[in-house]
């Protein structure tokens, strides 16, 4: 299978040996993608629980509405993995989720957030945050 053009006549510089290969390469590199834009936004956050939920949910709903493909295979397509790979991604989803539970955790513990049910207040904010690219 071909990979990503180099824009040269419509040779390609990586080549997938199937569709496990290359889904494997299209969830990486969006995954990476958004890791990035969290990491970028909640380095420019400060330390304010409040102001770190808002970074990331904002890096969240950019990320799924300015790659809407790539969220939604991201979103979507980890149930196609198969087992060697899918060990790796359930690493990066629980990464993801522990974002935002280090955030919410915080703000509770200093008050700013007052939910008695932090992980239900979690998994709701992660919800909303990925329907937008469904």
């Amino acid at each position: 299978m071909r990979g990503p053009s180099d824009g040269v006549r419509g040779k390609c510089r990586y080549y997938y040996k199937g569709k496990q290969e290359l889904l494997v390469a299209i969830l990486d590199e969006g995954l990476d993608a958004y890791f990035d834009a969290c990491d970028k936004a909640l380095e420019s956050a400060g330390d304010d629980p409040a102001e770190r939920l808002e970074a990331i949910v904002a890096a969240t709903v950019r990320f799924r509405t300015g790659h809407p493909v790539k969220s939604s295979i991201v979103l979507t397509e980890g149930r196609s993995l198969e087992a060697e790979h899918l060990e790796r991604y359930r690493k990066n989803e629980e990464r993801a989720s522990q974002q935002f539970r280090e955030i919410i955790d915080e703000g509770v513990e200093e008050g700013v957030f007052l939910t008695p049910y932090p992980d239900d207040a979690r998994r709701a904010v992660i919800a909303m945050c990925n329907a937008i690219a469904q």
